[in-house]
């Protein structure tokens, strides 16, 4: 995906690369319940058409695998997911810039892509009444 301005032909801001996802989900019953799982596959292309006025980074391509699994038994449901198994270090092509160490008058080539977030395991409950 790309855009440009037709007056001056420089790239436009904020634009995503091409990216998709994409998820294999499995349902089976289990203790009187309902287990779901999903694995699911992110990636991203390459962002190099960037809008230089305003500093906007470049950042490489990436993809990262994230699993899920709930379990629903009448009116309980619990989840469980880890997202970034295998803890890659990769960057949002639109998440912006990190200006933690930003000086003034320093160099814009200086500028660099925020990480995205690393690993994460999460859980929760929830009770419907």
């Amino acid at each position: 995906m790309r855009g440009w301005r037709v007056d001056n032909g420089e790239s436009l801001y904020h634009m995503m690369p091409l990216n998709g996802k994409v998820t294999l989900e499995n349902v089976a019953p289990l203790f009187g319940g309902r287990l779901t799982s999903a694995l699911e596959v992110q990636a991203a292309a390459a962002k190099t058409e960037v809008e230089t006025v305003r500093l906007e980074p470049t950042t490489p391509a990436y993809g990262v695998v994230n699993l899920r699994a709930s379990w629903e038994y009448h009116n309980l449901r619990l989840d469980l997911g880890v997202e970034n198994v295998a803890n890659v270090l990769y960057y949002n092509p639109l998440g912006g810039i990190d200006i933690a160490d930003w000086k003034a008058g320093a160099n814009a080539n200086l500028h660099t892509p925020v990480a995205a977030m690393g690993r994460n395991i999460y859980g929760g409950a929830t009770i419907k009444f």
